[in-house]
């Protein structure tokens, strides 16, 4: 997979239940799906010149999360017809404040 420089430089990416990978443009004003074999299959256009970086959410799975930056700076919704992996929740392994480390 190779993305010209004049479309675009990736920025955060996602991937789906395929293996796809949603990839987001700074500066180029749209998030890509490229399949597993790095050829392009999907183009979602924003309204937003530097796109930052999408996700996969909702009660399904089957809504993208796609932000963008300065001067536009907003989250937009897209709903492409596929789904994300389901989330992993996060669960630190640093020492709570309640806990004083020289008791572990």
């Amino acid at each position: 997979m190779t993305v010209d420089p004049g479309d675009g430089l990736p920025d955060g990416l996602a991937v789906d239940e395929e293996g796809g990978i949603w990839l987001a443009l700074w500066g180029g004003r749209a998030v890509r799906r490229y399949d597993p074999g790095g050829r392009l299959t999907a183009t979602i256009e924003v309204p937003a010149e530097n796109v930052t970086a999408c996700c996969f959410g909702g009660d399904d799975g089957r809504t993208l999360y796609i932000t963008t930056a300065a001067p536009d700076g907003r989250l937009y919704v897209a709903e492409p017809g596929i789904s994300g992996p389901p989330a992993t929740p996060f669960r630190s392994t640093a020492p709570s404040d309640a806990e004083p480390t020289s008791d572990r």
